[in-house]
């Protein structure tokens, strides 16, 4: 059943099933994308950090870019603390 089964594969696929959610917010708290939203929480168990901003940010300073834009393709901004 696993046979074939990759991290790109599973990613995708992932990314994929979150596409179809239906957003169901109202009002101005619809700036991120459902498939983003849910790709940014999938991400932060996958990468099991304590703190998922954090090690971001250090990502990004480091290399450019963070996992949430080169492996999970989640390309919005990634909110402060505070947000």
């Amino acid at each position: 059943m696993l046979e074939g089964l990759t991290q790109p594969k599973m990613i995708g696929r992932m990314k994929e099933k979150l596409g179809e959610l239906t957003d169901s917010r109202t009002g101005q708290n619809t700036q991120y994308e459902m498939q983003d939203a849910g790709m940014g929480a999938f991400s932060v168990f996958f990468t099991q950090c304590a703190s998922f901003l954090e090690h971001q940010e250090t990502l990004k300073k480091a290399k450019g870019k963070s996992n949430a834009e080169s492996i999970f393709g989640v390309i919005w901004w990634i909110p402060l603390f505070g947000q």
